[in-house]
């Protein structure tokens, strides 16, 4: 499985709607916590219309070899995300954009997985996939979810995303590593309809 055609493979059910007041939304305010991006190592940036957000990663990295601890197989990083919702809109997210890279020898797998939800409710939207060595590559991936989890009617949404990773090498002391760098979050990351 290549890492730059599929990493989370997804089905979008929502509807895309481009109207004005859609446009007119904006991302507020935004955070990152986990093992995969403690504190110095994850940088944000929101785009110059507030529209797309984009998290950088220096040390989001799974990996196993013979002498590895088993914090060491397995990260993660949780996004909070203040969106600004127009009135009579609301919105899921239809794909997320990471850039990535993993190296992995023959009896090492890597899974991973990557889900939002809403700030006080049960639903999430998800997906996940597995790697398995002797495998490497390096580039682009589309993240989507399933099934689309919508925000609330016309309220401005906090919404958590979650990407964790897991690298395992079973009986072996084969080597392997995934590494996330980043996590881009376009305007064309975002589905609205109105409601």
């Amino acid at each position: 499985m290549a890492f730059q055609t599929s990493l989370w493979t997804i089905i979008s059910s929502s509807l895309w709607v481009l109207g004005a007041a859609a446009q007119s939304y904006s991302i507020s305010n935004y955070s990152a916590v986990g093992t995969g991006c403690p504190k110095g190592t994850v940088y944000g940036t929101v785009s110059a219309n507030g529209q797309g957000l984009t998290f950088r990663y220096s040390a989001f990295t799974a990996s196993v070899n013979a002498n590895s601890y088993p914090s060491d197989s397995r990260k993660n990083c949780q996004a909070t995300v203040t969106v600004k919702v127009p009135p009579g809109y609301q919105f899921s997210f239809n794909r997320f954009t990471y850039d990535g890279k993993y190296a992995l020898q023959a009896g090492v797998k890597s899974t991973y997985e990557t889900y939002y939800y809403f700030q006080a409710t049960l639903p999430q939207g998800e997906g996940s996939g597995t790697i398995n060595g002797a495998a490497s590559d390096n580039g682009c991936t589309l993240s989507h979810a399933v099934p689309a989890v919508w925000s609330a009617c016309g309220q401005d949404a906090i919404v958590g995303i979650d990407s964790s990773v897991v690298t395992t090498n079973g009986p072996t002391s084969a080597a392997g590593s995934l590494t996330l760098q980043s996590l881009y979050i376009p305007p064309t990351s975002f589905n609205w309809r109105t409601c």
